[in-house]
């Protein structure tokens, strides 16, 4: 029993030694703390010591051995790239008031696998907390979305604190010394800006389920599974999922970023084969995003089964491909003169500037800010309102093109109506259509009937007659192919809703002997050349070879 009390008593009295040295070392720079001293960033106060093998205890690194090896921070915020060492940090607080004081030591951060806090006051005595999401969040010292270990001065001393950080990843250590109204006041500008982000998203959410309800466009479906699922990430990232969704299982609080960014990868992508309908406009895509959606579902149950940091680095690749194929994607659509692809890739700019921020600080290229997250959701709401006009647009145009086919139906049988009209009222009409009917039937017979060696060479006629008929229009009015068929009324033309041309294709067939119909239309190629030869000035050069043409072809068909 003596032996004991003697062991006890000579390893406080090291204790007290090593303390007492130290603090020595540090004593000329201690931070001085008052009742006005408000929110403090560490960064600069701190000395830090990268501990490789994670063995080292407190012991340890205050001893006058290690106390000499640490090395002043030279940045507000310590940013250990990918590291996989644990790191010691202290700093030295100086309380010169008559009275204890307390501080809230913040880590700002709701990942942070091991926090082991280590407070060495002048008298010896060492207090300690341990924290980090390697543990359920009801064991908490204070329970917030961020770690908040509390700090007790005593009156007129100086204290020196140690901090022994570690994380699965990469590692950044803000450190922020407040006091509780600082902390309150954080607190209240946190529910503010997060309840209008979440506010918003909400919104945007319930707007597209109501116009897929209404509309029945799968598109809304997926792009409201979207904003669940980016939702979801932001809750995770700022912490409130672990505090109020699982708080009992850490595991699930590690993982759940990279897993529900596999989420995200999927419906964006989804998003875009719908928005843009690749399917049915460029298939090649369309499997090449099908591809990688599979990609994002096996890399989602890979996690979930074996979850390792290695991991993180392909996470990254598998966003950056996402992002490649959905701005290509929108490129080739807006190339195409789908103008909603615009507005579609405008919000895949916002996204690819917030993946490009998060990656350049993950590797330190860029210095990393305690708001990036809120950076990142800030920009996701410029994306989500981009999406939105998008959307807007994309069912303008699908209102227009609807209406533009309705038009043509009533137009077709207004047409048909007239037509029937005209029939009753004027048989001599009536008659004059079926005979040209069955003038038809019989120019078409004898067309057929002509089995024989110069078909070919009569097939070639036509053709030449109609592209001289275009080339004389051309040259002798100065008007385009469009005002031809408009005009001659022997063709029909057709507007492209997508890319805004007019398609002419059955004319355009009898431009060439490849694509010249079975049985060809020769009476609309022959009235199309006198139409033009009417309008031909009689000086035209070409005009005496055009009316040659028109009396051959005349001639061979009858």
């Amino acid at each position: 029993m003596k032996k004991r009390i003697i062991q006890k008593l000579f390893k406080c009295a090291v204790i007290f030694l090593l303390v007492g040295w130290s603090t020595m070392l540090l004593a000329d720079s201690p931070l001085v703390l008052n009742e006005s001293s408000g929110e403090i960033p560490l960064g600069l106060h701190l000395e830090l010591l990268e501990d490789p093998e994670k063995q080292w205890s407190i012991e340890d690194v205050i001893s006058a051995e290690f106390s000499s090896k640490f090395a002043p921070s030279k940045v507000e915020i310590p940013n250990f790239v990918f590291s996989k060492s644990a790191w010691w940090a202290r700093f030295q607080l100086e309380n010169p008031a008559a009275e204890t004081q307390e501080r809230l030591l913040e880590i700002p951060l709701p990942f942070m696998k091991s926090i082991d806090l280590f407070v060495l006051h002048e008298n010896g005595e060492i207090e300690s907390i341990s924290s980090g999401h390697r543990f359920p969040f009801a064991q908490r010292p204070l329970l917030d979305r961020n770690f908040i270990l509390p700090l007790k001065l005593r009156p007129n001393s100086q204290t020196m604190v140690y901090l022994r950080v570690y994380a699965d990843h990469r590692l950044i250590l803000p450190l922020i010394l407040l006091n509780k109204a600082e902390f309150d006041n954080k607190t209240k500008l946190d529910v503010y800006s997060f309840g209008f982000y979440y506010g918003a998203l909400g919104m945007m959410l319930i707007f597209n389920l109501f116009v897929f309800v209404m509309l029945r466009d799968i598109a809304h479906l997926y792009y409201s599974l979207f904003l669940l699922a980016r939702g979801f990430l932001f809750f995770s990232l700022n912490g409130f999922a672990f505090m109020l969704l699982w708080p009992e299982s850490p595991w699930l609080h590690s993982i759940s970023p990279v897993l529900i960014s596999c989420v995200i990868f999927y419906f964006s992508l989804q998003v875009t084969q719908s928005f843009l309908e690749t399917i049915r406009f460029t298939p090649i895509l369309h499997r090449l995003m099908n591809l990688t959606k599979i990609a994002s579902v096996l890399f989602a149950i890979l996690i979930l089964f074996n979850f390792s940091q290695v991991l993180i680095p392909l996470a990254f690749l598998l966003a950056v491909l996402c992002n490649f194929l959905m701005i290509f994607g929108s490129v080739e659509y807006i190339l195409r003169g789908y103008r909603p692809a615009l507005l579609f890739l405008i919000a895949r700019f916002f996204s690819l500037i917030s993946f490009t921020i998060l990656v350049l600080s993950a590797l330190d290229i860029i210095p990393v800010v305690l708001e990036i997250i809120k950076l990142l959701q800030f920009s996701s709401l410029l994306e989500f309102i981009f999406i939105l006009l998008a959307f807007v647009q994309r069912m303008r145009f699908i209102h227009i093109e609807k209406d533009l086919a309705l038009d043509e139906v009533l137009s077709s049988q207004k047409h048909a109506s007239k037509l029937e009209k005209e029939m009753k009222v004027n048989t001599t009409q009536s008659q004059e259509l079926l005979a040209r009917f069955a003038e038809y039937m019989k120019d078409t017979q004898r067309w057929m009937s002509k089995q024989n060696p110069d078909q070919q060479e009569l097939r070639q006629a036509l053709v030449e007659l109609h592209q001289l008929s275009l080339n004389c229009w051309e040259e002798s009015s100065g008007k385009s192919k469009l005002d031809l068929v408009q005009e001659s009324r022997q063709w029909s033309a057709n507007l492209d809703q997508r890319t805004g041309t007019w398609r002419m294709r059955v004319f355009d067939q009898y431009l060439s002997l490849a694509t010249l119909p079975r049985n060809p239309r020769w009476r609309s190629v022959v009235q199309t050349a006198n139409y033009v030869l009417d309008q031909c000035p009689a000086e035209f050069s070409k005009r005496k070879e055009l009316k040659d043409k028109i009396d051959n072809i005349i001639q061979d068909f009858q």
